[in-house]
């Protein structure tokens, strides 16, 4: 099914736009003037649609974002799923943190005419780090920058962590294994990272990384620029995840967007209608079979690596590792074509010096003659 753009969309109810273009915008002022957050960042809009049509839900499927913030990511997956939709809708929920994220998505749900549940409010402790096992067939996940403490729900106070126990002192890979864990049979996710998730290089975290790579959960990773978020200045990652064993050894995208986005004002970015296409071109063509990599467009450039040269590099996800790997050994390769055919071209430039020297001969002669 072909991934409907923003322009294609149509709301649910027939609302027009006005109202819930209006609430996005006085959404971005709000985040721009609060400057830093206690709960969650607003994911930008475009970052939002760049996930939902990366995963590309339609209807009927079940949607969660189990840390909602302020309903930015329900609204795009639900307006995609309409615009791809024949009247059936997506089953979408959510879970929010804190009593003012909770005001906000049900607001924001609300004015974009879509139907959501997200629970009669938050839990009771905003640190918990949740969602139903093996139940959503798309997961999408902005979750809270560096928590630097989280808990489980006194309902679940103990799990088994199939990849590893996170931190305790560090939500990260807490919440990255919530939503893979959260997928179906056949499910997807995308979820929000900071930068510094594809290459810490604590034990704990390489092991957990490893491990969800090794178990094929890993599909792709797109790193993403600093100053796309108007409350952090930090870089940030999309991990798009596939529910383990679906796609065991299959190699992983990396895809590198860092110098990617316009600039909006003096150090905020902004992604581009081009710089989403080309990301998301990249990644079906990548499912599909249909893209030859490395690619470079632009500003933007992709690569995929196997499991094995993952593991040899200490599970780094970082695209840029191995971008510098497939360039050098492109190189070496164009550089052993090149010593192979030198013998050949320098037989045949010696056989055209040759012949050259013998036509000047002959013209001297003739000269010659002529000479008194």
């Amino acid at each position: 099914m072909a991934a409907p753009t923003p322009s294609a969309r149509r709301r649910p109810l027939g609302r027009p736009d006005a109202p819930a273009d209006a609430f996005t915008y006085l959404l971005d002022r709000f985040a721009k003037h609060r400057h830093s957050s206690s709960d969650e960042y607003l994911i930008p809009t475009k970052l939002a649609q760049l996930m939902v049509r990366i995963l590309n839900p339609h209807p009927g499927n079940r949607v969660h974002d189990p840390s909602c913030g302020l309903g930015n990511l329900l609204v795009a997956a639900g307006e995609h799923a309409a615009a791809a939709g024949n009247g059936s809708l997506a089953t979408i929920t959510g879970r929010a943190s804190t009593v003012r994220t909770w005001s906000f998505s049900t607001m924001n749900i609300a004015i974009h005419g879509m139907k959501a549940d997200i629970g009669d409010g938050p839990p009771a402790d905003h640190t918990e780090v949740d969602a139903i096992p093996g139940q959503f067939d798309i997961v999408l996940l902005n979750p809270p920058f560096g928590m630097k403490t989280w808990s489980l729900p006194a309902s679940r106070p103990s799990r088994p962590w199939r990849y590893g126990e996170p931190s305790p002192h560090n939500a990260t890979f807490a919440w990255l294994q919530t939503a893979a864990e959260a997928l179906a049979p056949g499910g997807r996710a995308a979820v929000v990272m900071p930068y510094t998730a594809v290459f810490a290089q604590t034990t704990r975290e390489r092991k957990i990384r490893g491990a969800m790579i090794e178990h094929g959960v890993v599909r792709c990773v797109i790193a993403l620029p600093s100053h796309l978020f108007r409350e952090t200045t930090v870089p940030v990652t999309v991990w798009i995840l596939a529910h383990a064993g679906d796609e065991a050894g299959r190699n992983v995208l990396l895809i590198d967007a860092r110098a990617a986005a316009r600039k909006d004002g003096p150090t905020h970015r902004v992604l581009t209608e081009l710089d989403c296409r080309t990301v998301i071109d990249a990644y079906h063509g990548w499912l599909d079979g249909s893209a030859v990599f490395p690619i470079v467009i632009d500003n933007i450039t992709a690569t995929t690596a196997t499991v094995v040269e993952i593991r040899e590099n200490d599970y780094d996800l970082q695209p840029v590792t191995y971008l510098d790997q497939h360039r050098h050994v492109a190189t070496d390769q164009r550089s052993r074509a090149l010593l192979h055919a030198l013998p050949n071209d320098l037989v045949r430039l010696d056989a055209a010096a040759r012949a050259a020297d013998l036509a000047l001969d002959r013209c001297l002669e003739g000269l010659a003659l002529w000479t008194p």
